[in-house]
């Protein structure tokens, strides 16, 4: 497996910050995208003399050890958990934990600060003895993606999942359980994140469906609900006393619930990502699209309590019109680049937001942010909407004077070009609309959470599935309203025909790389089609695709070409030869075919930080 290999300038992270911890001494641990654990020297400062860990992947999950103040466990998606002892920076990796199957999403300290429970994509909850490296045993699985375990002082483990369950198993008496003795309930949403209060009594549940819940141990029954957000809430954190409770959202917010007043605050920054957030005494840390981690005092006002840091240019997405190129970033802006050479003509700041879509039609580009808003970039500048959306809004797409946007719960959302109203929105997926594509008679493509590609009447949305695969939907493309392809988690792309209704789609699966594919585009012609795609193994892969050399379903292997020093986060087709990648490592490329057939860089530049 290959590491990422990015230089880590001195204010912090390159790339966003997924995982907050704060120890009980109040030591902050910070993991990000860029592949590093960051302990920092003092929480409330800027100080440069911190600590850097490394993975080879991004890091999902930090813990500190509840015994020792110096120990700390993260979790990544390389499939790995490492312990450190921070005590010793020039020798700090203390042991490896690599058995699992998928991405590590969280990793939860036993009470006696030997045994580690960690959870997996690939549904599974295990506990290890750090000392020893070794398997303790699997304590039960999840029938999707475990999200994250929590353990209270009585060593109850509660795990929680996409699939709406949420388990507590006792602490394995003799260390070798199987998850005997188990008790369990479901939700109709699934459910992000978990929390045991400090007396392990009640347990803080963050939904899917924007609320928290808050169930009891002996049960799981419902104590308190909260109705928080219309966006997911995605992680939930006690304060001291469990009086209150800190609570993320997909949204940007950051919630206290004062559960003995009923009262509930929320606290708002674009730059804040509360996929993590973590509680010592008065301080409260927050996920960020920064290189510095939220802080917040629990007590004070709403505002960040330490600089902002900088914010980090990764690109979410490409589109590419005319003779340029625009890069939305998680920095909330918009950087444009000559087609030709990638020379930067101009950076448009839309917010703090990242920019998550881009599309374009004519001398216009429109865009979404994570945020829920909506923006346009023409001759006369930028126009954003008054209002948020609902948060976030992960694709773009435009066509015939409308613009579409697909959001986080699913809706399809259509707006006016020219005003940029709302002139619709309708629910036509069961999760995420992670890609969206314009056909030239004004329907849309969409790719989801849900495992769907589909085909969509713009104007008055009716959802049509194309194909299923195995797993989340990250990218659909389209060639020539004729040829539709589609990126997958479950590390396929697959191409076929768009069918004329009533007649079902038979694509062709294309094997690519064993991590899960980010982005395709289609380049060449209906007759000579060449697939691309880029994956979170940082590989780069084309598929040169014979509609009628063989029957529809047929595996096809393809081949690599080029790679990156991170995940390929985005691609768009630049013509029938050309075509455009972009990466989490601030690589812009564009690649035209030789006479083989392969992609050779034609021109490449790296985005600088933001000023």
């Amino acid at each position: 497996m290959k590491s990422i290999e990015l230089d880590l300038p001195a204010v912090g992270h390159t790339a966003p910050i997924t995982s907050v911890a704060l120890g009980f001494d109040g030591r902050l641990a910070t993991g990000s995208y860029d592949g590093t654990v960051v302990v920092w020297p003092d929480a409330t400062s800027a100080g440069s003399s911190r600590l850097v860990l490394r993975h080879r992947r991004l890091v999902n999950s930090v813990a500190w050890n509840p015994i020792s103040a110096s120990i700390l466990a993260s979790g990544s998606a390389d499939k790995t958990v490492a312990i450190w002892d921070v005590s010793a920076p020039s020798t700090p990796l203390l042991a490896v934990l690599s058995r699992h199957t998928d991405d590590v999403n969280s990793v939860s300290w036993m009470p006696d600060g030997r045994r580690l429970v960690c959870v997996s994509e690939d549904g599974h909850v295990t506990m290890w003895d750090t000392t020893t490296s070794r398997l303790i045993g699997n304590l039960g699985a999840h029938r999707a993606h475990c999200m994250a375990a929590s353990v209270n002082c009585y060593g109850d483990i509660a795990s929680v999942g996409e699939d709406g369950l949420v388990r507590v198993t006792p602490d394995p008496a003799d260390l070798g359980g199987d998850g005997s003795g188990s008790i369990a309930r479901s939700f109709d949403s699934s459910i992000e994140g978990c929390a045991w209060s400090a007396d392990g009594e009640l347990l803080g549940l963050a939904l899917d469906d924007g609320s928290l819940e808050i169930v009891g141990r002996g049960d799981l029954a419902t104590v308190e609900r909260y109705e928080l957000s219309t966006s997911a809430v995605r992680s939930v954190a006690w304060g001291s006393g469990d009086r209150d409770l800190i609570a993320g959202t997909y949204d940007g917010g950051v919630y206290q619930i004062d559960r003995e007043a009923g009262t509930v605050r929320r606290s708002s920054n674009d730059r804040a990502w509360p996929r993590s957030v973590a509680v010592h005494d008065d301080l409260v840390a927050v996920g960020s699209f920064s290189s510095r981690p939220q802080l917040y005092s629990r007590a004070g006002a709403a505002a960040t309590i330490t600089p902002q840091g900088t914010g980090v240019r990764g690109p979410n997405a490409v589109v590419v019109s005319g003779e340029i190129v625009a890069i939305g970033t998680d920095s909330g802006e918009v950087v444009v680049l000559r087609l030709a050479d990638l020379a930067e003509v101009t950076v448009v700041k839309v917010g703090d937001s990242p920019v998550l879509g881009l599309a374009a039609e004519g001398d216009r580009i429109f865009g979404t942010t994570y945020s829920g808003l909506v923006f346009r970039l023409s001759p006369s500048g930028l126009s954003v909407i008054p209002e948020r959306l609902g948060a976030p809004l992960p694709s773009a797409a435009a066509v015939g004077g409308r613009v579409f946007v697909g959001s986080y719960g699913g809706e399809l959302i259509s707006l006016d070009a020219d005003t940029l109203e709302v002139v619709g929105r309708e629910v036509v997926h069961e999760g995420s609309i992670k890609s969206l594509a314009a056909l030239r008679d004004g329907r849309l493509l969409s790719a989801s959470t849900d495992h769907c590609v589909s085909v969509s009447d713009g104007r008055a949305p009716t959802r049509r599935d194309l194909w299923r695969h195995g797993n989340l939907v990250n990218a659909v493309a389209q060639l020539d309203s004729f040829l539709v392809a589609s990126a997958s988690r479950d590390r396929t792309v697959r191409v076929g025909e768009l069918p004329p209704s009533g007649v079902d789609a038979r694509p062709q699966v294309l094997l690519g790389p064993d991590e899960s594919i980010k982005a395709v585009a289609i380049i060449g012609s209906a007759d000579e089609p060449v697939v691309v795609a880029g994956s979170y193994d940082f590989g780069l892969y084309v598929w040169r695709v014979d509609l009628g050399g063989g029957p529809p379903g047929q595996l096809t292997t393809g081949t690599r070409f080029d790679s990156l020093h991170q995940a390929v986060s985005a691609i768009a087709a630049a013509g029938p030869d050309q075509f455009v990648v972009a990466g989490w490592d601030r690589q812009i490329r564009r690649y035209e075919t030789s006479a083989d057939g392969m992609p050779h860089v034609a021109a490449a530049t790296t985005l600088g930080y933001e000023t």
